[in-house]
Protein backbone atom coordinates (compact mmCIF):
# COMPACT_ATOMS: atom_id res chain seq x y z
CA UNK A 1 0.00 0.00 0.00
CA UNK A 2 1.52 3.75 -1.00
CA UNK A 3 2.26 5.95 1.70
CA UNK A 4 -0.49 8.42 3.22
CA UNK A 5 1.78 11.40 2.74
CA UNK A 6 2.67 10.99 -0.57
CA UNK A 7 1.34 13.68 -2.69
CA UNK A 8 -1.51 12.03 -5.47
CA UNK A 9 -2.79 13.45 -8.65
CA UNK A 10 -6.05 14.60 -6.52
CA UNK A 11 -3.67 16.28 -4.59
CA UNK A 12 -1.05 18.29 -6.73
CA UNK A 13 -4.36 18.77 -8.87
CA UNK A 14 -6.44 20.40 -5.72
CA UNK A 15 -3.44 22.06 -4.17
CA UNK A 16 -2.33 24.36 -7.63
CA UNK A 17 -6.27 25.05 -8.38
CA UNK A 18 -6.51 26.70 -4.60
CA UNK A 19 -3.20 28.83 -5.54
CA UNK A 20 -4.55 29.91 -8.60
CA UNK A 21 -7.66 31.13 -6.82
CA UNK A 22 -9.82 28.35 -8.57
CA UNK A 23 -10.64 26.49 -5.04
CA UNK A 24 -9.71 22.49 -4.25
CA UNK A 25 -12.64 21.44 -6.28
CA UNK A 26 -15.80 19.67 -5.70
CA UNK A 27 -14.18 16.75 -3.46
CA UNK A 28 -10.70 16.61 -1.85
CA UNK A 29 -8.24 13.38 -2.41
CA UNK A 30 -10.25 11.34 -0.03
CA UNK A 31 -13.42 11.63 -2.03
CA UNK A 32 -14.92 14.60 1.00
CA UNK A 33 -16.83 17.60 -0.28
CA UNK A 34 -15.50 20.96 -0.09
CA UNK A 35 -17.99 23.55 -1.04
CA UNK A 36 -15.34 24.17 -3.68
CA UNK A 37 -17.18 25.22 -7.25
CA UNK A 38 -16.40 22.54 -10.08
CA UNK A 39 -13.62 23.87 -12.48
CA UNK A 40 -14.25 25.23 -15.42
CA UNK A 41 -12.73 23.72 -18.95
CA UNK A 42 -10.28 26.67 -19.06
CA UNK A 43 -9.76 26.43 -15.47
CA UNK A 44 -9.01 22.68 -15.45
CA UNK A 45 -6.63 23.24 -17.92
CA UNK A 46 -4.37 25.94 -16.28
CA UNK A 47 -4.29 23.55 -13.53
CA UNK A 48 -3.45 20.55 -16.05
CA UNK A 49 -0.60 22.56 -17.71
CA UNK A 50 0.88 23.35 -14.20
CA UNK A 51 1.10 20.42 -12.69
CA UNK A 52 2.16 18.66 -16.05
CA UNK A 53 4.97 21.67 -16.01
CA UNK A 54 6.02 20.85 -12.02
CA UNK A 55 6.44 17.24 -13.28
CA UNK A 56 8.79 17.91 -15.88
CA UNK A 57 10.84 20.20 -14.01
CA UNK A 58 11.12 17.80 -11.36
CA UNK A 59 11.80 14.90 -13.24
CA UNK A 60 13.93 16.60 -15.88
CA UNK A 61 15.67 19.15 -13.08
CA UNK A 62 19.16 17.92 -14.57
CA UNK A 63 19.51 15.90 -11.47
CA UNK A 64 20.41 12.02 -12.06
CA UNK A 65 17.17 10.47 -10.19
CA UNK A 66 18.29 6.92 -8.85
CA UNK A 67 14.32 5.99 -8.98
CA UNK A 68 13.84 7.37 -12.91
CA UNK A 69 16.37 4.55 -13.80
CA UNK A 70 14.18 0.83 -13.94
CA UNK A 71 15.60 -2.34 -15.55
CA UNK A 72 14.11 -3.92 -18.37
CA UNK A 73 14.33 -7.37 -19.99
CA UNK A 74 13.94 -8.00 -23.84
CA UNK A 75 13.66 -10.90 -25.51
CA UNK A 76 16.50 -11.49 -28.48
CA UNK A 77 15.19 -13.77 -31.27
CA UNK A 78 17.24 -15.96 -33.31
CA UNK A 79 18.48 -14.00 -36.37
CA UNK A 80 17.24 -10.40 -34.87
CA UNK A 81 19.60 -7.72 -36.02
CA UNK A 82 17.52 -4.56 -34.40
CA UNK A 83 15.56 -4.93 -31.40
CA UNK A 84 12.97 -2.23 -30.30
CA UNK A 85 13.40 -0.37 -27.43
CA UNK A 86 11.04 0.45 -24.93
CA UNK A 87 8.49 2.85 -25.68
CA UNK A 88 9.43 4.83 -22.36
CA UNK A 89 13.01 5.04 -23.23
CA UNK A 90 15.03 7.77 -22.78
CA UNK A 91 18.69 6.44 -22.90
CA UNK A 92 20.94 3.94 -21.46
CA UNK A 93 22.47 3.95 -17.92
CA UNK A 94 25.83 1.63 -17.37
CA UNK A 95 26.34 -1.88 -19.28
CA UNK A 96 24.11 -4.00 -21.24
CA UNK A 97 24.15 -8.01 -20.26
CA UNK A 98 23.00 -10.70 -22.75
CA UNK A 99 21.51 -14.12 -21.04
CA UNK A 100 21.63 -16.95 -22.69
CA UNK A 101 18.97 -19.85 -21.59
CA UNK A 102 21.17 -22.84 -23.03
CA UNK A 103 24.39 -21.49 -21.61
CA UNK A 104 23.28 -19.97 -18.60
CA UNK A 105 25.82 -17.13 -19.17
CA UNK A 106 25.96 -13.37 -18.82
CA UNK A 107 28.01 -11.45 -21.47
CA UNK A 108 28.64 -8.03 -21.79
CA UNK A 109 27.59 -6.07 -24.54
CA UNK A 110 29.71 -2.96 -26.03
CA UNK A 111 27.51 0.22 -27.65
CA UNK A 112 29.62 1.51 -30.31
CA UNK A 113 28.70 3.99 -33.60
CA UNK A 114 26.27 2.51 -35.58
CA UNK A 115 28.58 3.13 -38.86
CA UNK A 116 31.26 1.08 -37.01
CA UNK A 117 28.49 -1.71 -37.04
CA UNK A 118 27.48 -1.22 -40.98
CA UNK A 119 31.74 -1.59 -41.32
CA UNK A 120 31.64 -4.81 -39.93
CA UNK A 121 28.49 -6.12 -41.45
CA UNK A 122 30.26 -4.73 -44.50
CA UNK A 123 33.33 -6.89 -44.35
CA UNK A 124 31.84 -10.07 -42.48
CA UNK A 125 28.57 -10.55 -44.30
CA UNK A 126 26.28 -12.59 -43.27
CA UNK A 127 27.80 -12.88 -40.04
CA UNK A 128 25.95 -14.82 -36.96
CA UNK A 129 26.80 -15.53 -33.23
CA UNK A 130 25.92 -14.16 -29.93
CA UNK A 131 25.64 -10.64 -30.61
CA UNK A 132 29.16 -8.60 -29.10
CA UNK A 133 28.44 -4.92 -30.29
CA UNK A 134 25.15 -3.04 -29.98
CA UNK A 135 24.62 0.63 -31.57
CA UNK A 136 21.37 2.77 -30.38
CA UNK A 137 19.34 3.58 -33.74
CA UNK A 138 16.57 6.74 -33.19
CA UNK A 139 14.08 5.80 -35.50
CA UNK A 140 12.17 8.33 -37.81
CA UNK A 141 8.69 10.01 -37.84
CA UNK A 142 6.25 10.11 -34.75
CA UNK A 143 1.84 9.41 -34.83
CA UNK A 144 -1.63 11.04 -33.56
CA UNK A 145 -0.42 9.09 -29.78
CA UNK A 146 3.06 8.40 -29.76
CA UNK A 147 6.45 10.46 -30.04
CA UNK A 148 9.60 8.96 -31.45
CA UNK A 149 11.11 5.56 -30.67
CA UNK A 150 14.64 3.91 -30.33
CA UNK A 151 15.67 0.19 -31.44
CA UNK A 152 19.13 -1.51 -31.28
CA UNK A 153 21.13 -2.38 -33.97
CA UNK A 154 23.57 -5.46 -32.84
CA UNK A 155 26.42 -7.23 -34.34
CA UNK A 156 26.55 -9.99 -35.54
CA UNK A 157 22.86 -11.66 -36.12
CA UNK A 158 21.90 -13.06 -33.25
CA UNK A 159 22.13 -17.38 -34.02
CA UNK A 160 20.37 -18.02 -31.19
CA UNK A 161 17.09 -16.72 -29.04
CA UNK A 162 18.99 -14.48 -26.48
CA UNK A 163 17.35 -12.12 -23.31
CA UNK A 164 19.07 -8.75 -23.01
CA UNK A 165 18.91 -6.91 -19.71
CA UNK A 166 19.88 -3.08 -19.47
CA UNK A 167 18.99 -0.16 -16.65
CA UNK A 168 17.77 3.12 -18.83
CA UNK A 169 16.08 6.36 -18.13
CA UNK A 170 12.66 6.15 -18.24
CA UNK A 171 9.89 8.60 -19.87
CA UNK A 172 7.45 9.25 -17.38
CA UNK A 173 3.72 9.37 -17.75
CA UNK A 174 1.05 12.28 -16.50
CA UNK A 175 -0.38 11.54 -13.84
CA UNK A 176 -4.27 9.97 -13.88
CA UNK A 177 -7.01 8.58 -11.47
CA UNK A 178 -5.96 5.30 -12.49
CA UNK A 179 -1.98 6.32 -12.12
CA UNK A 180 -2.38 9.09 -9.37
CA UNK A 181 1.19 8.61 -8.09
CA UNK A 182 4.78 10.35 -9.18
CA UNK A 183 7.70 8.70 -9.05
CA UNK A 184 9.98 9.07 -5.98
CA UNK A 185 7.30 8.33 -3.32
CA UNK A 186 6.60 10.22 -0.43
CA UNK A 187 9.72 11.75 0.42
CA UNK A 188 9.79 13.80 -2.68
CA UNK A 189 5.58 15.22 -2.57
CA UNK A 190 6.53 18.33 -1.12
CA UNK A 191 9.28 19.14 -3.88
CA UNK A 192 6.79 18.23 -6.14
CA UNK A 193 4.30 20.07 -5.28
CA UNK A 194 6.55 23.15 -4.93
CA UNK A 195 7.70 22.55 -8.71
CA UNK A 196 4.33 22.99 -9.82
CA UNK A 197 3.01 26.03 -7.27
CA UNK A 198 6.10 27.31 -9.27
CA UNK A 199 5.18 26.75 -12.34
CA UNK A 200 1.87 27.95 -11.14
CA UNK A 201 3.41 31.22 -10.07
CA UNK A 202 4.80 31.61 -13.54
CA UNK A 203 1.54 31.40 -15.03
CA UNK A 204 -0.35 33.39 -12.87
CA UNK A 205 2.35 36.38 -12.65
CA UNK A 206 4.38 36.03 -15.63
CA UNK A 207 7.17 36.16 -13.15
CA UNK A 208 9.51 34.21 -10.55
CA UNK A 209 8.80 34.81 -6.79
CA UNK A 210 8.54 33.04 -3.45
CA UNK A 211 7.26 30.00 -4.95
CA UNK A 212 10.50 29.77 -7.09
CA UNK A 213 12.54 30.13 -4.04
CA UNK A 214 10.72 27.07 -1.96
CA UNK A 215 11.14 24.93 -5.36
CA UNK A 216 14.50 25.70 -5.17
CA UNK A 217 15.13 24.93 -1.79
CA UNK A 218 12.85 22.15 -1.58
CA UNK A 219 15.21 20.20 -4.53
CA UNK A 220 17.92 20.69 -2.92
CA UNK A 221 16.53 18.59 0.07
CA UNK A 222 15.45 16.01 -2.52
CA UNK A 223 18.61 15.70 -4.01
CA UNK A 224 20.05 15.16 -0.42
CA UNK A 225 17.68 11.97 0.57
CA UNK A 226 18.26 10.50 -3.19
CA UNK A 227 21.39 10.14 -2.53
CA UNK A 228 21.15 7.95 0.14
CA UNK A 229 19.92 5.06 -2.38
CA UNK A 230 22.97 5.76 -4.91
CA UNK A 231 25.82 3.09 -3.76
CA UNK A 232 28.42 4.68 -1.92
CA UNK A 233 30.81 2.48 -3.24
CA UNK A 234 31.43 1.72 -6.86
CA UNK A 235 34.52 -0.78 -7.08
CA UNK A 236 38.09 -0.45 -6.73
CA UNK A 237 39.54 1.09 -10.23
CA UNK A 238 42.91 -0.92 -10.29
CA UNK A 239 45.46 -0.60 -12.88
CA UNK A 240 44.90 -3.73 -15.14
CA UNK A 241 47.35 -3.22 -17.64
CA UNK A 242 49.60 -6.19 -16.90
CA UNK A 243 47.10 -8.62 -16.11
CA UNK A 244 46.50 -9.73 -19.79
CA UNK A 245 49.89 -11.35 -19.84
CA UNK A 246 48.66 -13.65 -16.82
CA UNK A 247 47.13 -17.30 -16.52
CA UNK A 248 45.77 -18.90 -19.40
CA UNK A 249 43.73 -17.41 -21.96
CA UNK A 250 40.17 -17.83 -21.16
CA UNK A 251 37.22 -17.46 -24.04
CA UNK A 252 34.70 -17.30 -21.21
CA UNK A 253 36.47 -14.65 -19.58
CA UNK A 254 37.48 -12.76 -22.98
CA UNK A 255 34.42 -12.46 -24.79
CA UNK A 256 35.15 -15.12 -27.32
CA UNK A 257 32.56 -15.80 -29.49
CA UNK A 258 31.62 -17.99 -32.45
CA UNK A 259 30.43 -16.65 -35.60
CA UNK A 260 29.32 -18.41 -38.78
CA UNK A 261 30.09 -16.78 -42.31
CA UNK A 262 28.32 -18.71 -44.85
CA UNK A 263 27.97 -21.83 -43.17
CA UNK A 264 31.45 -21.71 -41.66
CA UNK A 265 32.29 -21.75 -37.82
CA UNK A 266 34.68 -19.47 -37.13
Amino acid sequence: MESSLSAAYVDLQGDVSFFLGYGRGPTNAAGQPTGDPTLTTQQQQSVDRCVKGGLRRFYFCGYDWSFLKPTATVDLPVNAQTIPLPDDFGGFEGQLSLFSTVSQIWWPIDLISEGKIRQMYSAISGASGRPLFASLQPLKGTGPTQGQRWQLFMFPQADADYTLQFQYYILPDYLSGAFPYAYGGAQHSETLLAACKAVAELELDDMMGPQEQNWQTMLAKSMDIDRRSKPQNLGYNRDQSDWHHRGPWRPDLHGYSPIHINGVLY
